[in-house]
């Protein structure tokens, strides 16, 4: 990881991590939905 972090630019990786963090939220945010989504189904 150190290596790589050293070989690419500032700008490139922080633009990765940011990309990372993006798919984190909508993923989080995904299973929010689906866990409401399956309570409703439970209370019918």
């Amino acid at each position: 990881m150190i290596l790589l972090i050293k070989k690419a630019t500032p700008a490139c990786f922080l633009e990765r991590y940011r990309e990372r963090e993006r798919e984190r939220l909508c993923q989080i945010i995904q299973l929010r939905i689906n866990e409401r989504i399956l309570k409703k189904e439970a209370e019918k």
